[in-house]
């Protein structure tokens, strides 16, 4: 299982994995999962995976939009 985390501050999502799933104790931040933000949008203010997971949707404050992410997406390469 995994769980990611919004970091407006720093306009970034980080991605842990769980070891007992629903369990935020046991999360291990994966380095190598962040996805950078800055440069796309500076000001995210949430996000959202498509039911399938394949599909990864950020809204942004600083330009109003939402950006679109879609199966190429690699969430290893900093973006920013």
């Amino acid at each position: 299982r995994t769980m990611q985390v919004l970091d407006k501050t720093n306009a970034r999502i980080y991605t842990f994995t769980l070891s007992t799933p629903n369990n935020p104790a046991t999360a291990v931040h994966v380095p190598e999962k962040l996805l950078n933000l800055v440069g796309i949008d500076n000001d995210p203010v949430g996000f959202e995976w498509d039911p399938t997971g394949t599909y990864l949707y950020v809204a942004g404050a600083q330009n109003d939009k939402v950006h679109f992410f879609g199966p190429s997406i690699d969430l290893s390469e900093n973006l920013g």
